[in-house]
């Protein structure tokens, strides 16, 4: 149980954990639900009167995708990096004509492309979590 300033945390502001299913990044976000009211007798605010228009939800929608499109330009970009450096490795133990030094240097950079995005990964989620402990 977690503490907050002034005790344990309601249990309705824990959520549990969810990885990223690898059908997508965007498919991930799209299941998200919004944390509901708490059993602490304190309601959420009354939102039936707040709107978005066509123009809001529109830009909402452009915002999202430029914050998705750079993050799933980048996933394709690894997942080519080491499809590649697995196609090398198989020509290289097949007994094709490839350069060792070249499967080494293209399953490098895959490794490390690799790394790097289970760090975003590991970013992204921390910064959702910190966000979904936030105090309303």
């Amino acid at each position: 149980m977690e503490l907050g300033p002034v005790g344990p945390l309601p249990a309705s502001i824990h959520r549990p954990r969810t990885a990223v299913p690898a059908a997508g990044f965007s498919d991930f976000i799209d299941g998200l639900a919004p944390v509901e009211g708490s059993s602490d007798g304190i309601a959420p605010p009354d939102r039936s009167g707040i709107r978005l228009g066509p123009t809001a939800a529109a830009s909402a929608r452009d915002a999202r995708g430029a914050l998705l499109k750079p993050l799933e330009d980048f996933l394709g970009q690894v997942n080519t990096s080491l499809n590649e450096a697995g196609e090398m490795q198989e020509r290289l133990v097949s007994g094709e004509d490839v350069d060792f030094h070249d499967v080494m240097v293209a399953s490098e950079k895959s490794s490390v492309a690799l790394q790097l995005t289970m760090q975003l990964r590991n970013r992204i989620l921390e910064a959702y979590q910190e966000v979904a402990r936030m105090q309303v």
